[in-house]
């Protein structure tokens, strides 16, 4: 099976790769979604999780 998929948005942080890699609690960064998909996040401040996929 092959999945294929585009970023929305990007992860930004001031950490390595290697230091998000082997972080065990995370790090702290930023997302930032690219203008096309903004609306995509109107109401967002209802939830309280949000599940973000992202690769290195």
């Amino acid at each position: 099976m092959k999945y294929c998929f585009s970023p929305i948005g990007y992860v930004r942080t001031n950490k390595t790769d290697e230091e998000v890699r082997s972080s065990i609690s995370g790090v702290d960064g930023e997302i930032e979604i690219l203008e096309e998909y903004s609306r995509g996040l109107v109401g967002i401040e209802e939830f309280s999780h949000v599940i973000v996929v992202s690769c290195l």
